[in-house]
């Protein structure tokens, strides 16, 4: 006489928490991918001196934006001296 095999779904053995964990997971690399494609130049300043003669650059106002300077890259260049 055979039985009657009965299958249920069941939730059991599954932890919310780790569904939860890789779901953060995954929206902060989403949002790290998605910050490449939404880099926006604010301001550009090129500053030419000569040798010993000191230079300044006046300061710098940026209007405050929704989440505001999350980086401020700043770089410089030495020109190459022919001697």
């Amino acid at each position: 006489m055979p039985s009657q095999v009965r299958q249920q779904k069941t939730s059991q053995f599954t932890n919310l928490w780790i569904n939860l964990a890789f779901g953060s997971v995954a929206m902060i690399v989403l949002a790290g991918v998605a910050s490449v494609f939404l880099v926006r130049p604010l301001i550009s300043k090129t500053l030419q001196v000569s040798e010993e003669e000191p230079a300044s650059l006046q300061p710098i106002t940026i209007k405050p934006q929704a989440i505001g300077a999350l980086r401020i890259d700043v770089s410089a260049k030495s020109p190459q001296i022919d001697g």
